[in-house]
């Protein structure tokens, strides 16, 4: 009988924040399928303590409070993988702060990292030197590479087909 091996995926802090303002969104349906087991979510301290942050950065309207975070975080512990050693092996040209969740990626061993967050998803454009590095594939994971992505889950269940 053969293993069934789930897609790792990481959630920048922009991801878990729409979750939680709006479980109902499209944020909130990834971390609705990484709950169901589609695909191995996987986070660490540092992304708790962003998260963490939220209620201070977050507008009022939006009633991220730190009670409400807690209790999200205490939610994603029961189905997220924690990865509690995460070296350092990239640096962000854009924002040295997102460099932690390339190191994440590259510490699970995710091939994907799901972002709304514009200097992670700059390291897409293959026509910035400082950002191809990811279509160069020189920075790697294995035998693939971290991709960025967001609302690209296929959110129908196994077996049924897109529209």
């Amino acid at each position: 009988m053969s293993e069934v091996t789930t897609q790792a995926v990481v959630f920048d802090c922009v991801i878990f924040a729409q979750a939680l303002i709006n479980d109902a969104g499209p944020a909130g349906a990834c971390l609705e399928l990484a709950r169901v087991g589609r695909f191995s979510l996987y986070w660490s301290d540092y992304v708790q303590s962003e998260i963490c942050e939220l209620p201070s950065k977050v507008p009022a309207r939006f009633a991220v409070t730190g009670e409400r975070v807690q209790a999200f975080i205490e939610d994603v512990g029961t189905f997220a993988h924690l990865v509690s050693a995460v070296p350092a092996r990239y640096e962000n040209p854009f924002d040295a702060d997102d460099s932690h969740y390339v190191d994440l990626a590259l510490a699970s061993g995710a091939t994907l990292i799901s972002s709304r967050d514009q200097h992670l998803l700059k390291l897409m454009n293959e026509s910035i030197p400082k950002a191809s590095i990811f279509a160069r594939g020189s920075l790697s994971c294995g035998s693939s590479h971290p991709k960025f992505s967001f609302n690209r889950f296929d959110f129908n269940p196994p077996g049924e087909v897109s529209t």
